[in-house]
């Protein structure tokens, strides 16, 4: 072989290295014209955007924004002619409609002169990393929320509570229906607002959750089949044990399948809900999923807000999403929720797989063998109100009462 023809492969192999790294990076890589326009890009952009190269070159990568905002930044960084202020970040629009977050960084090409004859840009997908802030962004407004909900709570109830017992030791004389049916739902009110701030243990047992989920379906199973929609249920046959506790998954999964039978009835009549379950690394995934009108970005911003509903006024309190939010928190997993793209919303209950080593069981005392070791009760609260209420109530069960307003004063 002569030295141009070894030459020549030499230049053909790097060429093809060259080729090799470019396409197969771990970044999306394409370069523009000094206007913006695309004239070369790598397979990790294609793939990125779900783009075939020929729909690509020739057009403004402007176009390919997810908004307008986006867009004009693009824009104007394209028409700058000094070197471009670092990293950014920019929502692009893939072929199928989904939004990616990317992280986007250029380089001004420019001749032998120092004029400017093009932009090298780089893509980095950071939607993952965003999911993940904006949830811990979320999980600590909660957090705020819940300390903020623990004192209102507080306050509200115990006057509340006298209320309410008072009420209840004049029913056998002329209390209202109404009266009744108001301080209930007002007690309701706070104690959901008591069970979302207040971090209360579960009672968690090593089982597993397929049973749970088929029980909450057979449960709804009449009130889907009157309102015509269909259930679809994918259960993993190898879900490994956990520990959960089984009431509380009943009523996170209660309150996700009656949030979706409740959108689906708002679009029209009849729909589909599926319930997937799956192991994402060392985690349980149960997905809910309807083909309801979803709800939009802001909506979707405060969904597990206390006291906030996309229902109509009288048929919903805000308190599941929230409720079924602290519940999975306190197992150690998350809640979220996404749209999806063909309409209608999931969400996710992660739970983690836990062993049972170290837990034990806790057993309450039966309130009836309290009861009945005593027939003398010392009631020690801080409200004169209630210690006048808990004193009746006690009186008239037939107990000998002392009352304190403190420790303190016991003696």
């Amino acid at each position: 072989m002569s030295a141009q023809r070894a030459a020549d492969q030499a230049l053909r192999d790097s060429e093809m290295r060259f080729r090799d790294l470019y396409d197969n990076a771990p970044v999306g890589y394409c370069e523009l014209d000094s206007n913006g326009y695309i004239r070369r890009v790598n397979k990790t952009q294609l793939e990125m955007l779900g783009y075939a190269e020929q729909e690509m070159l020739g057009r403004p990568i402007w176009e390919f924004a997810a908004d307008q905002d986006c867009g004009r930044t693009v824009r104007a960084r394209i028409a700058a002619d000094v070197p471009l202020a670092g990293p950014f970040e920019c929502a692009y629009e893939r072929k199928d409609g989904s939004t990616l977050a990317l992280l986007i960084e250029e380089r001004i090409l420019s001749d032998e002169s120092g004029q400017k004859i093009g932009i090298r840009c780089t893509f980095q997908d950071i939607t993952d990393r965003k999911q993940t802030e904006e949830r811990l962004q979320e999980a600590s407004r909660l957090a705020s929320v819940g300390d903020l909900a623990a004192g209102l709570a507080h306050e509200i109830n115990n006057p509340l509570t006298s209320i309410l017992g008072f009420s209840e030791l004049l029913m056998d004389e002329n209390l209202s229906e109404q009266a009744r049916s108001d301080s209930q739902k007002a007690a309701k009110v706070v104690q959901n607002l008591l069970s979302f701030a207040r971090r209360q243990e579960p009672q968690k047992q090593y089982t597993s959750i397929t049973p749970t989920i088929e029980r909450v379906l057979e449960l709804r199973s009449y009130e889907f089949e009157i309102s015509n929609v269909e259930v679809i249920s994918k259960l993993l046959d190898n879900i490994p044990n956990t520990m959960v506790d089984e009431h509380q998954l009943l009523q996170v999964l209660v309150n996700l399948l009656t949030n979706a039978e409740q959108a689906i009835s708002q679009g029209r009549e009849g729909g589909r809900i599926k319930v997937l379950t799956e192991i994402v690394g060392d985690k349980i995934d149960i997905s809910v999923s309807d083909d309801g009108p979803g709800v939009s970005t802001d909506a979707l911003a405060k969904l597990f807000d206390p006291f906030y509903t996309t229902k109509e006024v009288g048929k919903g309190t805000g308190f599941g999403l929230s409720l079924s939010y602290g519940i999975v928190q306190q197992h150690g997993g998350d809640l979220w929720a996404e749209t999806n793209f063909e309409g209608g919303m999931t969400f996710h209950v992660e739970l983690p797989v836990v062993g049972p080593e170290g837990v034990e069981d806790i057993h309450e005392p039966d309130r009836d063998d309290v009861a009945r070791a005593t027939k003398h009760v010392l009631v020690i609260n801080d409200e004169p109100s209630i210690r006048e209420l808990m004193s009746r109530k006690l009186s008239e069960d037939g107990f000998d009462v002392d009352v304190a307003g403190s420790a303190k004063r016991v003696g």
